[in-house]
């Protein structure tokens, strides 16, 4: 019983600790790029409907938040705050939307992570359950760790490129910035190009 007790400890340290960071890490390395950005209004038509909630960035760097008012080959018009915000073609560097994350691949990374301790479990005492898995290390391990993926993939939202201007695609930006802790001190660099 000392050592069901103990196996009950481990096993929701495993889950409280978040061992699903690496296997997040590698669903999302693992997904199909998106593709390429529209390059012309035209193209972009294609791609976002009137009606839809994107974020424009003007040539100047600003960014503005609505709703896609209408789209024709040389303008954009986007509603925002009760006005609307008309864009020439020339005018938009960039043209972004938000979109949430599939539910399910949260889901089941959540619970293959949640079914790993069981599985170690097993290996390391095979005897415990009659040489199956127990039914409550799944309980404790799969439930709540499908529970956290499920939550963290509700939580996610990506901004997907739609628009991107020519004159834009060959700017190359770099920022750079300090990091100051109590710790230590250092330089952080973005180059987004």
């Amino acid at each position: 019983m000392k050592g069901r007790c103990f196996r009950h400890t481990v096993l929701a340290t495993l889950t409280a600790v978040g061992l699903l960071a690496p296997a997040r890490a590698e669903a999302q390395a693992a997904r199909p790029p998106e593709p390429a950005a529209a390059q012309s209004f035209d193209e972009l038509r294609q791609r976002v409907s009137p009606g839809a909630a994107i974020l424009v960035t003007d040539s100047a760097g600003h960014e503005f938040q609505g709703t896609l008012r209408d789209l024709s080959e040389i303008s954009l018009n986007l509603f925002v705050d009760g006005r609307v915000h008309p864009f020439s073609a020339a005018d938009v560097a960039l043209v972004k939307q938000r979109r949430r994350d599939s539910l399910w691949n949260g889901l089941l990374i959540g619970a293959a992570v949640g079914t790993a301790p069981a599985i170690y479990w097993l290996l390391a005492d095979p005897n415990e359950c009659g040489n199956s898995i127990c039914m409550s290390d799944l309980v404790i391990g799969m439930i709540p760790c499908a529970t956290i993926g499920l939550v963290i993939d509700a939580l996610v939202q990506k901004r997907v490129l739609l628009f991107r201007s020519a004159s834009h695609s060959s700017r190359v930006d770099i920022v750079v910035g300090p990091i100051v802790t109590t710790r230590r001190k250092s330089v952080e660099m973005t180059i987004s190009f």
